[in-house]
């Protein structure tokens, strides 16, 4: 039997609930009280920690990949779960792990808190950061976003850029960090596009509780950047169909037929004209964005069935499929009826 301090029992219970294991329901008092938890820690607690963390990272990312779909493992699709057709890289855990741990625990982050310096180091640190990430959104305050160790996370940008746009005028240029993601961890890469399409289709939905002109339009801006650095990235590794969460996002989006007022209808209209009008465009940034990322699907389709590259083309044409050209016609008049001055002008005025 392993017998351990308080104080690491609560560092212990915090792993657990954070990556799911058990005791979920305990997450929101741990997060929001301050704890009293310091090292050092015992040896046995250290190995179970150990234990703890980097099975629960693994489990997460099972949970995260959501049903078996198509993946592309080196130069053949299969339909499968992505650890059944990808290699799973090893996971490195360093002494940032412990201290973002540590400031979950020591300090109410519902309320005011202490920024978390530093920086992932390993690929354990970055999956780890990215689901501390999702507790930190139950949580609805904007400070611990500030944190340097996310808004400096290229995979948190991709993953929470409508929380981190709050903090910042740009996005730093992850490019070639979103390039080496894909080489490196292709099997981590393709385990997160479920997770993409959910966050991605959950920042769009959102937009139509946003009230100030400002917040809407570091969103917009911040979701063009991240978009075309991973629009990048996929075109510099040859991996098109990691594109695939742009366009399911949006289709879902769309199905329900939304016209742009949805976008824009709690849009406060009591700021200046153009302030109002760079907003409306701001809306509509991601539905822009299917323009660029549609040049994939023009190359996918120019590819012949003797080409190497064959059976990666279809792969992305049938992830196009749920949208297809219908709606990105829909999400083009979308985009300009968002744009249009008289719509500005219209929504200003629609309650005088």
């Amino acid at each position: 039997m392993i017998v351990v301090s308080r104080a690491e029992s609560k560092l212990l219970q915090l792993v657990q609930a954070l990556l799911g294991i058990r005791g979920e329901d305990s997450l929101p008092m741990l997060l929001n009280q301050a704890q009293q938890v310091a090292p050092p820690f015992s040896p046995a607690a250290i190995d179970l920690l150990k234990d703890y963390v980097s099975k629960g990272v693994v489990m997460a990312m099972a949970r995260a990949s959501g049903q078996p779909v198509e993946y592309r493992a080196q130069d053949s699709v299969a339909r499968s779960y992505w650890w059944q057709q990808l290699p799973a890289p090893p996971l490195h855990f360093s002494r940032a792990s412990m201290e973002l741990l540590l400031w979950l625990l020591q300090q109410p982050l519902g309320h005011m808190c202490a920024l978390l310096d530093g920086s992932a180091a390993g690929l354990g640190d970055e999956l780890l950061l990215c689901f501390t990430a999702y507790c930190l959104l139950s949580l609805r305050n904007p400070r611990p976003w500030r944190s340097p160790m996310l808004m400096d996370n290229a995979l948190c940008w991709l993953l929470f850029a409508d929380q981190l746009a709050m903090h910042t005028d740009s996005v730093p240029d992850f490019t070639q960090d979103y390039i080496q993601w894909i080489e490196r961890y292709p099997a981590i890469v393709s385990a997160l596009q479920q997770s993409l399409r959910l966050r991605w289709l959950a920042m769009e939905k959102a937009k139509s509780q946003i009230q100030q002109c400002s917040q809407m339009i570091r969103l917009g801006r911040a979701q063009q950047q991240v978009l075309q650095q991973w629009l990048d990235a996929v075109r510099a590794t040859q991996r098109a169909d990691l594109a695939g969460f742009v366009f399911s996002s949006t289709a879902r989006l769309l199905a329900p037929g939304p016209d742009s007022r949805f976008w824009i209808e709690s849009l406060d209209d009591t700021g200046g004209l153009s302030e109002h009008q760079q907003a409306c465009d701001a809306a509509g940034a991601v539905l822009q964005c299917l323009n660029n990322y549609h040049t994939l699907v023009e190359e996918a389709r120019q590819c012949r069935f003797f080409d190497a590259e064959y059976d990666a083309s279809q792969l992305l044409l049938r992830l196009w499929q749920p949208l297809g050209d219908d709606g990105l016609q829909r999400a083009q008049a979308i985009v300009k009826h968002l744009g249009a001055l008289d719509v500005a002008v219209e929504t200003i005025h629609r309650e005088n």
